[in-house]
């Protein structure tokens, strides 16, 4: 799904902490810890199946959620 919506022009920041926001009407704004920040009209939250309840702006809608599921495996990475 991100390779499709990177070929049509959505620009991902994967592994980036957001530290602060300014949510307006027209725009929002997301600080990165390394100090960048991002303008947006349309942001998505892709944090996982686990961690829907850190958007908790009022105007925020989960349109639909995923998870993928495996076979237990044996080995283990960190």
């Amino acid at each position: 799904m991100i390779e499709k919506a990177v070929s049509k022009g959505v620009r991902v920041y994967a592994k980036t902490k957001i530290n602060g926001e300014i949510l307006t009407e027209n725009q929002t704004q997301l600080f990165t810890e390394t100090g960048h920040t991002v303008h947006a009209l349309t942001v998505i939250f892709a944090t996982g199946y686990e961690d829907q309840e850190e958007v908790k702006d009022k105007n925020a809608v989960i349109l639909s959620s995923y998870a993928i599921a495996t076979n237990k495996s044996n080995s283990r990475s960190s």
